[in-house]
């Protein structure tokens, strides 16, 4: 399977939300964690997301549900993707109860970790940390999240620091194209050209710089954007013009002018915590398997002799004429043979 993005409670069993495999569509929670477990050898990154649906901190972990000795060796060709996603606060009541998650504990407690070193924002200027804190994906410091950090913490740094760190992504004024996590950080915020309507996936587009690079323009998260070749080449030959209206919106302008309107921020789900009920009636698998065909109950000899008559009778009402050796004659003299209806006496 090449990628699979998946909740991390969905696999804790904690709901049952449907993963997204790029280019196929939805799957069921059961199929995503079957998927999931036989993907322990790919690469497993993280989306860490406000409870507003915005992303904060991208990144990868090396830790797996399982015990390092049992772990396979990374396959590059076959291994695949495993994205999880998380928001910042379920991720906090996670890491605070290690002994729910079980053979998860290890994989949550290095998220948590990665999210607490580049949410720090109050490392001594210069130091290593500085420069990691603000980097998505980043060398990880070594603060590590306190199992006993409480939820107003946790609701102080994703409404602070976690926004202000993500959106002002530094990968060097020196540097004209990004590195590898500012680029996997831009396509998972992004994930499709930001033209509105176009579906180019963000792996098969170009990191455009908003304020181009050649009038003083940064590269970071908040001036790259994803265009394909074809809307990045109107951009630059076209005269199109590409601005923000705010750290999550991309507007693009025609020549004309005419302004095309970016789509809507988006909406916290409504779907419910706990795991739904089954409804009522509804089978134990997706897809019921079809019924097997029944088979009709045996004819008594008593209901076998009133089909045979009725039958001869209606027989004789349409001008056939019956004889004593089974046959009969329609009234052109065409001769038609009767099925013996009677069941036999053995």
């Amino acid at each position: 399977m090449p990628e699979i993005r998946v909740e991390l409670t969905t696999l804790l069993g904690h709901d049952e939300h449907p993963a997204h495999l790029p280019g196929w569509g939805m799957v069921h929670a059961a199929q995503a964690r079957r998927i999931v477990t036989g993907m322990l050898h790919g690469q497993w990154r993280y989306a860490i997301c406000a409870d507003d649906g915005h992303l904060l901190l991208t990144g990868i972990t090396r830790r797996r549900p399982c015990p390092p000795a049992q772990r396979p060796p990374r396959d590059t060709r076959r291994g695949g993707i495993v994205e999880l996603q998380i928001t910042l606060t379920q991720l906090h009541r996670l890491a605070a109860t290690p002994a729910a998650t079980g053979a998860w504990a290890p994989l949550i407690t290095d998220l948590a970790r990665q999210a607490r070193a580049q949410l720090d924002t109050t490392p001594q200027a210069g130091s290593p940390a500085s420069a990691g804190s603000r980097h998505p994906g980043g060398a990880c410091g070594p603060a590590v999240l306190s199992e006993q950090t409480d939820s107003a913490d946790a609701a102080g740094v994703a409404s602070t620091a976690g926004v202000a760190s993500a959106a002002g992504v530094v990968n060097g004024a020196d540097r004209r194209h990004a590195d590898a996590a500012l680029r996997r950080y831009v396509q998972i915020r992004g994930r499709v050209c930001s033209w509105p309507g176009c579906r180019m996936p963000a792996t098969r587009t170009d990191q455009d710089h908003i304020q181009p690079w050649a009038d003083n323009g940064t590269t970071t998260a908040d001036n790259l954007h994803l265009a394909c070749r074809h809307d990045h080449r109107a951009k630059h030959l076209g005269g199109w013009h590409v601005t923000t209206a705010g750290p999550h919106l991309i507007i693009w302008t025609s020549p004309l002018p005419k302004i095309i309107h970016p789509v809507p921020e988006p909406q916290p789900r409504t779907w419910p915590d706990a795991p739904p009920e089954r409804l009522p009636g509804a089978p134990d698998t997706i897809m019921a398997p079809p019924c097997p065909p029944t088979t009709p109950p045996a004819e008594t000899p008593a209901q076998a002799a009133g089909k045979h008559t009725t039958q001869t009778a209606g027989a004789d009402s349409h001008g056939t004429k019956e004889h004593n050796d089974g046959t009969s004659q329609d009234e052109s003299g065409a001769t038609l043979i009767q099925r013996d209806l009677e069941t036999p006496p053995f």
